[in-house]
């Protein structure tokens, strides 16, 4: 699999993931890239090298009860399509019933921001008539 080129102390270096240790590993120099790093001498007060997995984007439309997210992620808000009188609470769960991120929201029509993460998942209770679209990730979230 292909590495993400980065730059350690302005020389060229590699992050490569490997799938049969599910670690990403830093190659250290390579003809391709033309240089060698030496991580011994990155400064760990300053430098440093991070990796993260990139989360599967969610949009979850809903008019009734469902799930969102079916494992961890994160939430960044819903649009309301349209509502008479409806209502959503959101809850980090996969099931009605427990872990609400907060009290019955009455939203507006259009975007409303609800920033959250999740551990266990996503549900949302509806009540009233709405039609309602969800958009997050499910995974990693950095």
């Amino acid at each position: 699999m292909a590495g993400k080129n980065f730059t350690a102390d302005r020389i060229p270096a590699q992050a490569v993931y490997n799938p049969a240790t599910g670690i990403s590993e830093v190659v250290q120099g390579s003809a391709a890239l033309g240089a060698n790093v030496n991580l011994d001498q990155l400064d760990t007060t300053n430098d440093a090298i991070s990796a993260y997995v990139k989360a599967s984007p969610v949009v979850a439309p809903l008019t009734a009860s469902g799930q969102v997210l079916s494992g961890a992620g994160s939430i960044a808000g819903f649009y309301v399509n349209s509502t008479t009188a409806g209502t959503v609470r959101i809850a980090n769960n996969t099931v009605a019933g427990s872990g609400y991120l907060g009290g019955v929201i009455t939203p507006n029509i259009g975007w409303n921001d609800f920033p959250a993460e999740v551990t266990v998942g996503c549900y949302v209770t509806i009540t009233g008539t709405i039609d309602v679209s969800f958009l997050g990730r499910l995974g990693a979230t950095k």
